[in-house]
């Protein structure tokens, strides 16, 4: 790179170095509404550097930019010239500059200027903090059970953000907007504190913003600067709960075709939460977020059982949208994510709903995410035989071995409570399909009377491995035996008809006798009367 500069100065035929006149403490300055630059020096003093004559060119380089921006200064000082400005037409926009390197030269004399800020300024005022990045040091919301904080992560690309005992701005007024698929939510104030390298601005609310899904949030700081007064603005979709730490050491996931199957074990602080809950008589409303690290993307789902903070698996299901389209678009999301899941960050918010209101959040992160082994699960039931047959994802999974895995088949209520029916320990040749399993009348009856039924895989020490749910199930036995009932049913009515039928016929009978009787009786009157006269 230096030679390259330094053969563009064709009048120089050899060029002496003159090293330490700028500290690495000098900036650049890229401005986008007039594609200009400014380097400003930050000087060493350094009496050697004053060999320099009036007449210098610069040859500026950006890591941005395949090409260097040149310049010429006709009356540069050593001691007096504070900075030098470099107008770039041709520029690509400088959103992602990090680094550049100024080349002065002269007549017999050159050195090398290393800036070690690079800032944007008049550009987008989103580009002052990060936005989307897979990286703690990033914007996200804070919940807090009475206040909503955002905290803003700059990028140190912006003067007006540089913070040195204070603020570089006048602050004028900050907004905040919360977004939900169900709201718009603005909240205004003053408050505006630095704190390890963010800027964080809180506002006095409530957490019933959280009943709905949450997109995002957008904080604006309305600010004087310069003379000049501008909007910082910064967007995130993340956020955290800091009131109450991690209650699990580690959480683990297995994506399925249709759900993300959550589990956790409670750590000390965790079972502190999870007594707590236990006296509160509450609900919950969860939803888990699904971040393309390299973009704004995000996917929701959501999960409606009520969260204990317990070791219970958790369901991130489809299953939630009764609705033929949102389903369908919720499992197209899955296979999205189960394309490139490597990608994504998943991160999960429960929000704790105490009489009828949302009284404070719990958020965690998912330390562990894979894809399911088993893809699907066709069984029936006929003469109590349960017969299943398994579909796997492919051949690479723990299945694809001789091995010995309990086999637990359950049930489940409409509020996703495990009702247990069978447990048996299952010795399986490698990627074995076809299972029978002889249930009791009972079991057959417990597991047909259930919402939801469910094929958990696990191991000897009683860890799962993964669980999938059983859809259609099929009972063969109740279609025969319905088929036997309607016909006792049908040959009981018959009989009922043929008997009624058979005393009308005796009723009938029976009277026509008596009526006879009756007749005789009296012909036999009338003729005795007639003989006696």
């Amino acid at each position: 790179f230096l030679s390259t500069l330094l053969h563009i100065n064709r009048y120089v035929t050899e060029l002496t170095e003159i090293k330490n006149c700028y500290t690495t403490l000098s900036a650049t300055y890229l401005f986008n509404q007039n594609k200009q630059i400014r380097v400003q020096f930050d000087s060493y003093n350094n009496d050697e550097c004053n060999q320099f004559p009036r007449g210098v060119q610069g040859f500026l380089k950006l890591d941005t930019e395949s090409f260097n921006v040149t310049t010429i200064v006709m009356d540069y000082n050593y001691q007096s010239t504070t900075e030098i400005w470099f107008d770039c037409p041709t520029c690509d926009v400088f959103t992602a500059s990090t680094s550049s390197t100024l080349i002065i030269e002269s007549k017999g004399f050159y050195t090398t200027v290393v800036s070690g800020k690079v800032y944007l300024e008049e550009q987008s005022t989103m580009d002052c903090f990060y936005t989307h990045r897979a990286n703690p040091f990033q914007s996200l919301l804070q919940l807090y059970p009475d206040k909503t904080c955002f905290r803003a992560a700059p990028t140190g690309r912006c003067a007006v953000t540089e913070y040195n005992a204070g603020f570089a701005f006048t602050l004028v007024n900050v907004e905040l907007y919360l977004e939900t698929t169900a709201s718009y939510q603005m909240l205004q104030g003053t408050d505006l504190q630095y704190d390890s390298g963010y800027f964080i601005s809180c506002f006095a609310n409530d957490l019933e913003f959280l009943r709905d899904q949450i997109l995002g949030g957008t904080l604006n700081l309305i600010v004087d600067y310069l003379d000049i007064r501008s909007t910082l603005s910064v967007y995130t979709q993340r956020f955290e709960a800091p009131t109450y730490a991690a209650g699990y050491d580690d959480v683990s996931c297995t994506l399925t075709v249709q759900d993300f199957q959550v589990d956790g074990v409670p750590n000390l602080v965790g079972n502190g939460y999870s007594q707590t809950l236990g006296s509160l008589g509450h609900s919950s409303i969860g939803y888990l977020y699904a971040y393309n690290k390299d973009g704004v993307e995000a996917y929701i789902f959501p999960n409606t059982m009520t969260f204990q903070y317990d070791t219970a698996t958790q369901y991130f299901w489809c299953g939630e949208y009764l609705e033929a389209e949102k389903y369908k678009n919720c499992t197209d999301n899955i296979t999205n994510i189960k394309d490139d899941f490597e990608n994504f960050e998943f991160y999960i918010l429960y929000s704790i709903v105490v009489d009828s209101k949302v009284a404070f959040a719990y958020t965690f992160n998912l330390n562990l995410v894979r894809l399911a082994s088993v893809k699907e699960v066709i069984a029936s039931i006929k003469n109590n035989v349960l017969s299943m047959s398994l579909t796997y994802f492919g051949s690479d999974n723990y299945f694809n071995g001789n091995r010995r895995i309990y086999i637990q088949v359950y049930g489940q209520d409409e509020m996703y409570n495990p009702i247990p029916v069978f447990l048996k320990l299952v010795k399986f040749t490698p990627l074995q399909t076809d299972f029978q399993f002889e249930f009791t009348q009972e079991q057959t009856d417990t597991l047909l009377d259930t919402a939801y039924q469910m094929v958990l895989f696990g191991f000897q020490n009683g860890t799962k491995i993964e669980e999938v749910q059983v859809f259609n199930l099929i009972a063969r036995e109740i279609l025969i035996d319905t088929w036997y009932y309607l016909q006792i049913l049908g040959f009981s009515l018959l009989a009922m008809v043929v008997i009624c039928i058979a005393q009308y016929i005796l009723i009938s009978v029976k009277q026509y006798h008596q009526a006879n009787r009756k007749l005789k009786i009296k012909i036999k009157q009338k003729t005795d009367y007639d003989f006696m006269e």
